[in-house]
């Protein structure tokens, strides 16, 4: 597995918050790979293996900025379901 993904696949990093919106999700996980017209999306879960994530560096915010630390995933889904319940309370 590769974090370094450079300038150029920021792209990448787009298309899939992009997919995730669109499709109302919570998490996703995509794989990219290169092509001779750019990058495409080979596969989608619903879920991936939290074993690769200690490992990581840093995430991307949908902002497109890079946060250096560690990757909490279940940090996010904490964070996901105070959210909705505070939409539900209104």
């Amino acid at each position: 597995m590769s974090w370094d993904i450079g300038d150029d696949a920021k792209s990448c990093i787009e298309m899939a918050f992009d997919i995730s919106d669109r499709l109302n999700t919570q998490s996703l996980a995509f794989d990219f790979v290169k092509d001779v017209d750019g990058y495409k999306i080979v596969e989608v879960s619903y879920s991936a293996s939290p074993r690769g994530f200690p490992e990581s560096p840093g995430y991307w915010t949908r902002d497109l900025k890079w946060v250096d630390g560690p990757l909490r995933v279940e940090y996010f889904i904490i964070e996901d379901f105070i959210e909705r319940i505070e939409r539900w309370r209104g």
